[in-house]
């Protein structure tokens, strides 16, 4: 048996909001970076999306290690415009598993390429491996880590993930549209009894767009008392909301699930 076995299972928010990392200065508590979120499980790090917000992975000490798993959520820009500013692609002693839909490399080939970008995937010098996901995959990366994928109603598609550890579980439904929904026993049923569910709430309730792929606090307090949940953590606010407009996201979501709260950039939760 090992010795010394690491059993950490933490989560640290990197970047919370939407869109774009914009908020003209009236957002402190909560931060602007977009979406990425980190998990270290044990001696695996997985880092979920790559908005601005990973630019700061290289400061969570404890959650480095030689090989990372990159899973995206979806290709919009505000989950990929931190990825050409994350240094560890150009760290030759890097390896990088990246998961994503469709065909990913070809998706990451195309972004990386003029006019868009003077770098190539070419000049990276991480050692990358590619990996192409549909619904209902279930990913073994470890003997005691693994990551479920899940198709969410979102514009263009988009994948929910679930990571289980040690007995426990995270699930990441970043832009998920509830109300699309006939019942929530699908959702639910994907996430019943997590841990923690970290989830799309970009709007304010009774002010949501059909159709734009988004979800309210009141919407995600639901799933969250389908669903048995232990922790709700609302995430991807719309770019616009202020530090007081989060709170009262979080307040609303709290009146129907008490256990929920407001995550924010620098945030770590351990599970």
């Amino acid at each position: 048996m090992k010795q010394n076995q690491d059993n950490t299972f933490e989560v640290a928010f990197l970047g919370t909001n939407g869109s774009c990392a914009y908020n003209n200065g009236t957002r402190n508590r909560y931060g602007t970076n977009t979406l990425c979120v980190a998990v270290k499980a044990g001696e695996t790090t997985l880092i979920f999306d790559a908005g601005s917000g990973i630019c700061g992975f290289n400061e969570l000490s404890d959650f480095q290690s030689r090989k990372t798993h990159l899973f995206f959520s979806h290709y919009h820009v505000d989950h990929m415009n931190g990825l050409l500013f994350w240094n560890a692609l150009f760290n030759s002693e890097k390896e990088i598993e990246i998961y994503g839909m469709d065909n990913v490399h070809s998706v990451i080939k195309n972004i990386f390429h003029e006019p868009y970008q003077p770098v190539r995937v070419e000049d990276f010098r991480a050692e990358l491996n590619f990996n192409s996901l549909k619904c209902g995959n279930k990913i073994i990366i470890s003997n005691d880590v693994t990551v479920k994928c899940k198709s969410l109603i979102h514009p263009n598609g988009c994948l929910g993930y679930r990571v289980e550890f040690g007995g426990k579980s995270i699930c990441y439904m970043t832009d998920i549209e509830l109300a699309e929904y006939e019942n929530l026993d699908e959702p639910a049923e994907f996430v019943k009894n997590t841990n923690l569910l970290i989830i799309d709430c970009a709007y304010q309730d009774g002010k949501s767009i059909k159709g734009f792929g988004h979800s309210t606090p009141s919407e995600c307090a639901r799933l969250a008392v389908s669903a048995n949940i232990k922790q709700l953590a609302l995430y991807h606010y719309g770019f616009r909301e202020t530090d007081e407009t989060i709170d009262t996201l979080v307040e609303s979501a709290k009146k129907i699930f008490p256990n929920s709260i407001g995550s924010y950039d620098g945030l770590r939760i351990t599970i």
